[in-house]
């Protein structure tokens, strides 16, 4: 936590204003809500987006609030999405500490995310609440009924992901999937007062609204360039290496030093061997889990699968858009996976294993550190 705030506040406060992607556009939606008390209408950017981000932001300068402390919305959620992913591991395997611990450095570590919590967007916010609606998401699957509490809580969460932003839809619907599936036969007609009576009156309005405005449920989607068959393997590739650098305000990736590439390049493919052994573990591993566990991991797994694919299709229908942020907001999964892999090590070969591990922290501070550098250097 203190490695990913420090380097999240580094951004925050060293990096000018308007150098990280969209950040004038996110700001101009603040600012017409804070002096206007508007949204923006058709045809500017990000008026797409839900405003929950920007609400937050418009009551700070309303405040009298300096406007780069915006940026520390961003800053505080992603610290709230790291700590929901260590609590999502620490249900799934509450003997198992080590787990939390190797799932929060696998988010807290990741310099991507560092830089978009660093920033004035809506991203960061949409992965902390995609982190909580898994969490939800877990705790239904491992309640063998249906409570008040948790009712509330799930009825919460789908409404802030409702009014944070579309990347938010798939733990979103991993979570209403595994509320009806568990529950299918213990839910009662009054159980949809929390469960839709909720979000309706937390993002009810923003969807009302549209109608009113747009004559849709969602505000007109902005259409680019869109993906081909033959840039499948470039859009994957950027996509994973926007999890380990910044981003240009103007688009695509920060230019690294050859030093920071070849960092980048191991962790990338050290990333993928995690990967890779976690899912052996997780086959050799299955028959002695829980049933309720057994759900749990199938639902982060198909929120992850969701997401990927809802890229996918975004970028092959509406606008090319090879940014690894997206993704986060179902990281839970790979998260967990790493986590998975650090316990087993730690039981089987402890030094060795907790060596590796350190040498994969230093490896991913130092590439943040190199980040920061090429974009102090850049726009400093």
């Amino acid at each position: 936590m203190a490695v990913f705030v420090g380097f999240a506040v580094a951004y925050a406060l060293l990096i000018p204003l308007g150098n990280s992607p969209d950040e004038l556009s996110h700001l101009n939606y603040v600012r017409l809500i804070a002096h206007h008390a508007a949204f923006p209408p058709a045809g500017v950017r990000e008026h797409q987006q839900p405003p929950l981000v920007y609400l937050l932001g418009a009551a700070l300068l309303r405040a009298g609030a300096p406007e780069r402390s915006l940026r520390l919305i961003s800053a505080a959620a992603g610290a709230a999405g790291v700590i929901a992913g260590a609590l999502i591991a620490r249900n799934v395997a509450p003997r198992r500490p080590v787990l939390a611990v190797g799932a929060a450095g696998f988010l807290a570590l990741l310099p991507g995310s560092q830089f978009v919590a660093g920033s004035i967007s809506d991203d960061s916010l949409a992965i902390a609440v995609g982190a909580w609606v898994l969490l939800v998401c877990v705790l239904v699957v491992k309640a063998p009924a249906p409570s008040g509490r948790l009712l509330a809580a799930a009825g919460v969460v789908t409404g802030a992901a409702l009014i944070t932003k579309q990347t938010d839809w798939a733990p979103l619907a991993a979570l209403l999937v595994a509320i009806v599936w568990h529950w299918r036969t213990k839910l009662r007609w009054r159980h949809a007062v929390p469960l839709a009576g909720l979000p309706l009156l937390i993002a009810g309005w923003w969807y009302a609204r549209n109608l009113v405005t747009f004559h849709s449920v969602l505000p007109p989607l902005v259409h680019g360039d869109k993906l081909q068959l033959n840039q499948a393997r470039g859009f994957v590739s950027q996509t994973a290496r926007s999890w380990f650098r910044p981003e240009r305000f103007q688009g695509g990736l920060i230019t690294l030093p050859r030093a920071g590439v070849v960092v980048e390049e191991v962790l990338i493919a050290t990333l993928f061997a995690v990967m890779l052994y976690a899912a052996y573990r997780a086959v050799r591993a299955w028959p002695a889990l829980q049933t309720w566990q057994r759900s749990a991991v199938v639902a982060l797994c198909a929120a992850a699968v969701l997401a990927v694919a809802s890229s996918f299709v975004n970028s092959a229908t509406v606008i090319i858009q090879p940014q690894g942020r997206y993704l986060l907001t179902a990281a839970a999964a790979p998260a967990l996976a790493a986590g998975a892999v650090l316990a087993s090590g730690v039981v089987r070969r402890p030094r060795l294993t907790l060596t590796l591990a350190g040498l994969c922290a230093a490896a991913a501070m130092a590439l943040s550190a190199i980040g920061l550098h090429t974009s102090l250097v850049a726009y400093g």
